[in-house]
């Protein structure tokens, strides 16, 4: 239980960066 809650704070911030390159590309294509 203890992994799973550490490890959420990293997925999270994937996926956070993950959206912001996608929303840095999608700007440029605009």
């Amino acid at each position: 239980m203890n992994k799973k809650l550490e490890e959420a704070p990293a997925i999270l911030t994937l996926l956070n960066n993950v959206t912001n390159e996608q929303m840095e590309e999608f700007k440029k294509a605009v």
